[in-house]
């Protein structure tokens, strides 16, 4: 059965710092502001383990120009994905103030494939929010499509084809496969405009596999269905969405993780930094001080 939300109050924003990597594979119910965006968080281990194999970070700098966020889904348990997850925070924090997913995809890719025997492989979902645009741009590697909402409107999939993407440069032979599969799949840039009270919701495939007792997939187009048939407000959108999911299902066992990340635009400004921010700043960069 889908894991639900535990019995605890709406969780309180963490206001995310500078350079700061919030995230992990484990148990989360969290509220983060940045810069930008807000964002609600909600992950949990399949049978309630300390940690299973889908993987949550957000990030942000550049003078609160970038907030970056990635959610995978990766194949397997234990301590393979716990090293997953300790390096995908390293490549996040060595790239932190760029804005191209496509070169962290890539070189995500290539970790990944460093493991190819033991099979490691993952589906992906990596964004940044750049703020001197207030656009978002991802890559998708091989992960269910996000969604989007436009000021509390219906929801939508966003993909190469829908009418508000533009497209980065092509990235030419086979693209967007999931990380691991072949090391040299490239990895293609989309981004969104985006305006106040915009939503996006990033979601592993434990959303869409979920099965009524009779057997039946939700699906991308049952998932669509539940979130405009039940409009909600922020905090409370990935839990009854949450519910709901587990309604449907009834007492038909799921074999999954379940993580969700809901975004909304609050197109706050940039923050000041005085000379003494941009000197942590940059000494965490360069690693004198801990991220």
């Amino acid at each position: 059965m889908i894991a639900r939300l535990p019995d605890s109050p709406e969780p309180q924003p963490h206001q995310l710092q500078c350079m700061e990597i919030w995230g992990g594979h484990g148990a989360a119910y969290d509220a983060v502001s940045a810069p930008g965006m807000d964002a609600w968080i909600y992950s949990r281990p399949h049978e309630g383990g300390d940690h299973g194999g889908d993987v949550h970070y957000l990030s942000g700098c550049a003078g609160g120009k970038i907030l970056r966020v990635a959610v995978a889904d990766v194949a397997g348990h234990g301590e393979s994905v716990s090293e997953v997850a300790r390096s995908l925070r390293r490549l996040m924090r060595r790239s932190i103030n760029t804005p191209d997913q496509s070169r962290l995809a890539r070189e995500i890719n290539e970790a990944f494939t460093d493991e190819s025997e033991s099979g490691l492989f993952a589906t992906a979902i990596l964004g940044t929010y750049w703020a001197p645009e207030r656009a978002f741009l991802f890559v998708n590697a091989g992960h269910p499509r996000p969604l989007l909402s436009r000021q509390d409107g219906p929801w939508t999939a966003l993909d190469a084809d829908s009418p508000e993407i533009m497209r980065g440069e092509s990235a030419g032979g086979l693209v967007n496969l999931p990380l691991g599969v072949l090391s040299d799949t490239g990895y293609e840039q989309l981004s969104v405009r985006l305006e106040i009270g915009d939503r996006l919701l990033l979601y592993t495939d434990f959303a869409v596999e979920a099965r009524s007792p009779d057997g039946d997939e939700l699906g991308e187009r049952g998932l669509l269905d539940l979130l405009n048939a039940h409009p909600a407000p922020d905090a409370e959108l990935i839990p009854g969405l949450v519910e709901r999911i587990g309604s449907r299902s009834g007492d038909h066992e799921m074999d999954d993780d379940a993580t969700m990340v809901l975004l909304r635009h609050n197109a706050s400004p940039m923050p000041h930094q005085s000379l003494s921010d941009r000197a942590r700043t940059l000494a965490r960069m360069i690693g004198l001080l801990p991220v």
